[in-house]
């Protein structure tokens, strides 16, 4: 009996992001044939994708640092409070519109927002958030930003 050959793990990662950028697993396959001469099944990139797929999808979606702010805008002569939440970047993971300004609606934008750690101004109804979610809680203050003077 033959043993199998085991493939590098780089092949399977780069397979594996591939079919996570939306290649069929029979495209991954052939692509890997053309480009490394490896031939693959496609069942062996589905096992493979299933053993990495939930981290992944941690990585991808996940930011470090979540910078959550929120502001009153006036439209039609109502108020509404406008919730945003970013990344370092300043890429927007999660913005709510909602008519009221209180630990709820925080929770909820703190909880979408996906992040490990929030940078928030002293608003009051996000200790409770924070307090129930259980995450990090940065206080967005002037020795903060004298710390990090490129995140402002």
């Amino acid at each position: 009996m033959e043993r199998r050959e085991r493939v590098p793990a780089k092949v399977r990662a780069i397979a594996v992001v591939l079919y996570f950028n939306g290649m069929s697993f029979r495209k991954v396959s052939e692509v890997l044939k053309h480009v490394t001469g490896i031939k693959v099944s496609p069942e062996a990139i589905r096992l493979w994708w299933h053993s990495l797929a939930k981290f992944l999808r941690t990585l991808y979606t996940l930011a470090m640092f979540v910078y959550v702010d929120e502001t009153k805008i006036k439209a039609r002569n109502k108020r509404y409070i406008l919730w945003v939440a970013t990344t370092r970047d300043g890429n927007p993971t999660f913005i709510w519109l909602s008519n009221r300004r209180n630990s709820h609606v925080a929770k909820l934008v703190l909880y979408n927002s996906k992040g490990y750690f929030f940078i928030t101004d002293k608003g009051p109804w996000y200790r409770k958030a924070i307090r129930e979610l259980r995450c990090g809680w940065i206080h967005e203050n002037e020795s903060f930003l004298q710390a990090f003077p490129s995140q402002r």
